[in-house]
């Protein structure tokens, strides 16, 4: 069992300016338990989240001053089961969540690294997700394998898209928003390791991602 906290005060400088000044703090509690009964390993545990952010008035990006909420319950289960001496099947099903960042809510300016006009949305929710994976696992002396399979599944997945015939004009960029829909990743992934002497350790990994918005 344990606790976490964040504080976060941002102040700006300079000519240019992209997020208002801002005060953030984050509080979570969470709980894991496991437990070896046989051939089978079992875990859980849930994670409360709250996140509060002050945001100041801003008359450069044209927001008013306000503050915001967001709060979450996730959770993990998972179980292993020893097939053989080497090998060993794991399950895992678990969800998340994303709170919108600063940037995601309030940008309104140029970003020089993307070549583009940001402008935030301060209506956005929280990322939700539910994450299920299935592995094989062989480990064997100093080798050992694994390879397996996920999908995971987010709702309202934050996204920035060009908004049609909308340049700004100081900048000639595109202007692009924050926006929110749901989204699928599949995927599979594979891994070795092998450690055949005390100072040498090989590992190499391989992944696939899918993404669906």
């Amino acid at each position: 069992a344990g606790v976490t906290g964040l504080t976060n005060w941002f102040r700006k400088y300079g000519e240019e300016t992209l997020i208002p000044e801002n005060r953030a703090t984050a509080r979570g509690a969470y709980g894991f338990v496991q437990s070896d009964l046989g051939r089978w390993q079992l875990s859980g545990g849930l994670r409360f989240d709250y996140r509060h952010l002050d945001v100041d008035a801003d008359s450069a990006l044209g927001n008013a001053a306000g503050s915001d909420n967001w709060a979450s319950l996730v959770g993990n289960v998972g179980a292993l089961y020893r097939v053989s001496q080497p090998v060993a099947i794991v399950l895992n099903v678990g969800s998340g969540y994303r709170a919108p960042s600063v940037y995601d809510l309030y940008a309104n300016g140029v970003h020089e690294g993307s070549l583009a006009f940001d402008r935030g949305n301060p209506d956005l929710t929280n990322e939700q997700s539910l994450n299920t994976d299935l592995a094989v696992r062989w480990q064997s002396g100093s080798l050992a394998f694994e390879v397996g399979g996920f999908i995971n599944l987010i709702g309202n997945f934050i996204y920035w898209v060009p908004l049609p015939g909308e340049i700004d004009p100081g900048s000639g960029f595109q202007v692009y928003q924050s926006t929110q829909g749901n989204a699928t990743l599949t995927g599979f992934e594979a891994s070795a390791r092998w450690h055949p002497w005390q100072f040498l350790h090989l590992q190499g990994t391989a992944v696939y991602v899918r993404g669906q918005n």
